[in-house]
């Protein structure tokens, strides 16, 4: 171990300007997740993530916002079944 540096594992260190604003936004986006559907706080990672598609002009946006897992299965299953739907009735 002689000459090493002892790294601690929840040290981060930062590359670049654009590593620390990547790092940022992460961190601040994690702090702050949310249930796009019922608005409770979600921990960690996303159980699911929802699809907004709009057009604005020559412009199509796209967004996902993230859903908690109750509100991800209801939202999937809910989806499913209309498609099951719309194939029996042909």
């Amino acid at each position: 171990m002689d000459g090493e540096i002892p790294r601690d594992s929840s040290t981060t260190y930062v590359v670049d300007a654009v590593a620390d604003f990547a790092l940022r936004a992460r961190n601040a986006s994690e702090a702050e997740t949310s249930c796009d559907a019922c608005g409770k706080a979600i921990e960690g990672e996303p159980e699911g993530h929802g699809l907004y598609v709009w057009a604005r002009g020559d412009e199509i946006r796209r967004e996902e916002p993230a859903l908690c897992a109750d509100c991800a299965t209801a939202i999937g299953l809910s989806a499913l079944s209309l498609w099951s739907v719309e194939e029996e009735e042909g």
